[in-house]
């Protein structure tokens, strides 16, 4: 008999042994193989849980005391008792082996029921005979509940902090789903099929997921994004306060780390409360500019309450000076729904404001802020921005387009600026005035900044709650005057500030920054121009020289008369504007074109 040089169990067996043990071992692997099978087609079959208990491992078998047997030398005999211990250690190593499966068999089936045992969702990861549209929707269905929306074809999830939406990105995805599903991956096909658990979607599976309509479909839609609780309007006309979470009807999520409302505050109260935080801004006027002050307040609040698709003015605070209070307004108007401030500048460029715009409607940002503007507004992309309900822009590095609901209300800032036209009737003015000649010299009775106005949250919140609801009981009278420019928002924000006795926001302000400047200066063009004459036609050179001597349109043509070419541009389109148009008691009509045009100004009824 010939001996192999083949451990055991710690044993020398003969040769002779090895097929059986191979065979035994080709048995054992495929008993674990169908076990595995049975095991994938219990997840295929069912998402649930299911919970197997593992047989009690059997009692193992001590090894034995004595040392290993070694294999006789060449031509060396041994004794029958010597060939009897060696057969018998060789039992009891096959029966050892036979009893205890290898340790990665061991691991293995630890691992499967491990895995079984997890609440989570089972969801089998693309690949041989598992496309990845079935992967993307079966992921949908399982984080469905999930804070998981889709807005206009992309993917968004809640900000850590809970006060945005953000974007979900591949890399964040293949971490963020385990939290609600395990992955797992089947490889191969037949009897030697296994499965792998616990596997991390790779980063190519994870953009094709967020692309996919399989999945984006599953997801619940969003079109705004609330801070704190606000108000909103149910199909049959009833005011409530959502509740935190997502609201299917009205496509809103409320964060959950919001302040509380108190429910029930006497009216009273509620407007004391909203005095005593304008108790120390000195406004210009009478009651015109409190009133949008505190209808800004209230449109931060109560959007929810308007119409679908509803227009919202432009709030723009100016001063006679620095330190008047602007931006505190501003916060005051932001801070107790929004829990911080905004902040931000006008960016000069269009493009760059046009990326701004695009990513505050992303985003579904309530406010935009631009603080400190100076000079003159006129934006054609914020002009289009105020008055359209929905807003499309390219995306760098993404998608071609985006196109989403515009709710952003936006907030300007200014020291003497002034605007054009187009702004002018697409905004709502508050005014102040600093009376002392430094700001820092000015005394305050309480102090007034976002950490007092946090600590108040739940107060102003509650305040404005109870006028709402107010307004609302007292079957939602409408105001005194109305706006063709934002006509819903007038019959809502503007009637609620008028019924709570603060006068009506929509008043026409007598301000400089109100004035059309364009609109004056053209007057007073036409009539410089005719000089008495009953018609009369001059060269764009002749109309600047005229424009310069009499002072009009400074902000383009400077006292040297020497206009740039940047400045001849938006004079020419703002001419152009009023071509054939009568002004005053002279028609403004444009003859020729090129540089052989020239400007007529004729008498109407000399």
């Amino acid at each position: 008999m010939t001996w192999a040089a083949e451990s055991m169990g710690g044993k020398w067996q003969p040769r002779s042994h090895k097929k059986k043990r191979r065979r035994e071992s080709s048995h054992r692997r495929d008993s674990v193989c169908q076990t595995i099978m049975k095991v994938t087609h219990i997840l295929d079959q069912a998402q649930a849980p299911v919970l197997l208990t593992p047989a009690p491992p059997p009692t193992p078998v001590k090894e034995p005391a004595s040392p290993p047997a070694c294999p006789p030398a060449r031509g060396e005999i041994r004794s029958a008792s010597e060939e009897a211990g060696s057969t018998a250690d060789l039992k009891k190593a096959r029966r050892q082996q036979a009893v205890r499966p290898p340790t990665s068999e061991r691991t293995a089936g630890r691992t499967i029921i491990g895995v079984l045992n997890d609440k989570r969702p089972k969801i089998q990861l693309p690949g041989d005979n598992r496309l990845l549209s079935d992967f993307a929707r079966d992921l949908g269905k399982a984080i469905r509940e999930a804070n998981l929306f889709q807005r206009a074809g992309m993917v968004f999830t809640v900000d850590p902090r809970g006060d945005r939406l953000v974007p979900m990105t591949a890399d964040a995805l293949r971490s963020w789903l385990e939290q609600y599903a395990v992955c797992y991956k089947v490889r191969g096909t037949g009897p030697g099929e296994t499965v792998q658990f616990r596997r991390t979607m790779t980063n190519p599976d994870a953009k094709g997921v967020l692309s996919s309509p399989q999945f984006i479909s599953q997801l619940r839609e969003i079109e705004r994004f609330n801070p704190v609780r606000m108000p909103v309007r149910r199909f049959g006309g009833h005011i409530e306060l959502l509740h935190e979470g997502y609201d299917e009807p009205s496509k809103t999520y409320t964060a959950h780390n919001a302040p509380p409302v108190i429910d029930g505050m006497p009216v009273d109260m509620a407007k004391g409360i909203i005095n005593e935080l304008l108790s120390e801004f000195v406004f210009a006027d009478d009651r015109r500019s409190k009133s949008v002050a505190i209808a800004a307040m209230f449109t931060t609040y109560a959007i929810g309450i308007m119409p679908p698709k509803s227009l919202r003015p432009c709030f723009i605070y100016l001063a006679n000076a620095e330190g008047a209070g602007k931006t505190l307004l501003v916060k005051l108007a932001t801070v107790p729904v929004m829990g911080y401030a905004p902040n931000g500048v006008l960016p000069k460029d269009e493009d760059e404001l046009r990326k701004c715009l695009l990513s505050a409607v992303m985003e579904a940002k309530p406010v935009l802020c631009f603080d400190n503007f100076k000079g003159h507004l006129a934006s054609a992309s914020l002009e289009g921005f105020l008055t359209s309900q929905d807003w499309t822009g390219r995306i760098l590095g993404g998608q071609p387009t985006f196109r989403g609901d515009n709710s952003v209300i936006v907030f300007v800032t200014g020291n003497g600026c002034t605007v054009s036209p187009d702004m002018r009737r697409r905004s709502l003015f508050c005014e102040l005035f600093l009376e002392v000649e430094r700001a820092e010299d000015r005394h305050f009775n309480q102090p007034l900044e976002v950490p007092e106005i946090l600590e108040r949250r739940t107060d102003i919140l509650s305040a404005l709650w109870a006028v709402v609801k107010e307004w609302h009981l007292d079957m939602e009278p409408k105001p005194s005057r109305s706006h063709s420019s934002f006509p819903e928002w007038a019959n809502t924000i503007a009637a609620i500030v008028e019924h709570a006795g603060y006068g009506c926001p929509l008043e026409t302000a007598k301000i400089d920054a109100a004035a059309d400047v364009d609109g004056e200066d053209m007057r007073d063009l036409t009539k410089a121009i005719a000089d008495g004459a009953v018609l009369k036609a001059v060269t764009f050179d002749e109309l600047v020289e005229t424009a310069c001597e009499n002072g009009l349109f400074s902000r383009l043509i400077p006292e040297n008369g020497e206009v740039d070419h940047k400045s001849r541009a938006i004079l020419a389109r703002i001419l152009k504007g009023y071509d054939r148009r009568l002004i005053g008691e002279y028609r403004f009509t444009l003859i020729g074109k090129g540089r052989s045009r020239k400007f007529q100004v004729e008498r109407i009824n000399p």
